[in-house]
């Protein structure tokens, strides 16, 4: 895709897929307009001990899986990627729903940096 082709991106229960999350992020990056969104949704493993047993034995017998992240660590590539705004939106943990036995989920916002001039919301001239 070209450079700022979208306004959002979503990712959902996908981020703990990539082998090279930075590169990923900056991707995502690269194609969000100025201002544009991304909305992340993945496990934190930092919430729920089920999860990070969950997360090992994965690693262990998925291929296709390389780790569940906490918050904490998505927040800091989502800083290391240039994204501003960043915020945790939502962090549902629990134990026998979703027809699982336990679950830990994050929902992330950033947003890309405005373009350059640009005013923020609050900000006088």
């Amino acid at each position: 895709y070209p450079d700022g082709a979208f306004t959002v991106v979503v990712c959902t229960n996908s981020f703990h897929h990539y082998s090279d999350p930075a590169r990923a992020l900056g991707e995502i990056r690269r194609v969000l307009r100025p201002s544009g969104r991304l909305v992340l949704v993945d496990p934190d493993r930092g919430g729920c001990l089920w999860v990070w047993c969950w997360d090992r034995i994965l690693r262990l017998a998925e291929r296709s899986h390389v780790r569940y992240y906490t918050v904490p660590e998505i927040l800091g590539l989502l800083d290391a990627a240039g994204f501003a705004a960043i915020a945790l939106l939502a962090s549902e943990h629990g134990h026998f729903g979703h027809g699982k036995i336990a679950w830990a989920s994050s929902v992330i916002r950033a947003e890309t940096p405005p373009p350059a001039g640009a005013s923020t919301p609050g900000e006088t001239s």
